[in-house]
């Protein structure tokens, strides 16, 4: 990259002394030299596959996450995880996590399992009529930063599945009534 540049303004300057000396072609070339090193820029971002799914998740308003430290203490967390969740709001950033709430001592316990369970655990939690599913997963810092490519904390992924409970009660239901009525047109047969 630092080469092309290099080349593109050595180039402009020679071309523009050669054809007009009195015109200066520099600011021209500085400004063409930016739009491509952005175009560039642009097209190697979308090869960073890890920074699209991060951004993909955040953009997604359905997913609430939040990030803790290998000693449990708060990252931070997006703002549909705030709403599911206002004890979020209360937390600053490298507090450590404490158990003053049920849902802080679920997540202290979900955290130590996916220690001791190759970084993931799963959990489900029903508060006030709503279902929320919860995942922790390792957090890795990216490579640039460690060489040692070694969990640096957990994810917490929050996604509110009160409407897949609901279908699945109802499913229940229906089944067990059908089975009800089999069982009750069996014995009409059999009689």
């Amino acid at each position: 990259v630092m080469l092309l540049s290099y080349s593109v303004i050595s180039i402009a300057f020679i071309i523009g002394r050669a054809i007009a000396p009195e015109f200066d072609v520099m600011p021209c070339s500085y400004t063409i030299l930016q739009i491509m090193l952005l175009v560039m820029i642009r097209r190697i971002a979308l090869y960073d596959i890890d920074l699209m799914t991060s951004i993909a998740i955040q953009q997604s308003e359905t997913i609430g996450i939040a990030s803790f430290d290998n000693e449990h203490r708060y990252l931070g967390c997006n703002s549909l995880a705030e709403q599911f969740f206002p004890e979020f709001k209360n937390l600053y950033v490298d507090s450590r996590l404490d158990s003053s709430t049920e849902f802080f001592s679920t997540l202290n316990q979900l955290m130590d399992v996916a220690d001791s369970h190759k970084g993931i655990a799963e959990t489900s939690l029903n508060v006030q009529k709503k279902s929320f599913k919860i995942s922790v997963s390792n957090l890795y810092v990216s490579r640039f930063f460690s060489k040692r490519h070694k969990p640096a904390g957990h994810q917490i992924k929050i996604e509110d599945n009160t409407r897949e409970q609901l279908n699945i009660r109802l499913l229940n239901n229906y089944n067990e009534t059908l089975t009800k009525e089999v069982t009750e047109k069996t014995e009409k047969l059999e009689n």
